[in-house]
């Protein structure tokens, strides 16, 4: 894996608390936020953009996050995104 990426990527996003069921996460949070950034970055605009995105770059997106149980369902992306602090986002995004 990329190590100087990825933790850059996660110095910047690593305030950013999103409230979530434990027991149900199987996509950490970085790795959601990495397919949604480079995805933005490339074109993608919905759930499922992000989605389809993902498998077509998933050797691109395991050289940074190892992505175990695999690219997150589209549900996955909307109830994460529906949580998560927008304020808090855009800091991290920011900085």
């Amino acid at each position: 894996m990329e190590r100087d990426i990825s933790q850059a990527f996660e110095m910047h996003f690593s305030r950013l608390q999103a409230p979530r069921i434990k027991r149900k996460k199987l996509s950490p949070l970085m790795e959601i936020l990495f397919v949604v950034l480079c995805g933005t970055i490339c074109g993608a605009e919905s759930w499922r953009d992000f989605v389809l995105f993902g498998k077509e770059k998933a050797n691109f997106l395991k050289k940074y996050f190892p992505y175990i149980n695999g690219i997150p369902s589209k549900d996955t992306f909307a109830r994460l995104f529906a949580v998560l602090d927008p304020e808090a986002f855009k800091k991290c995004f920011i900085a």
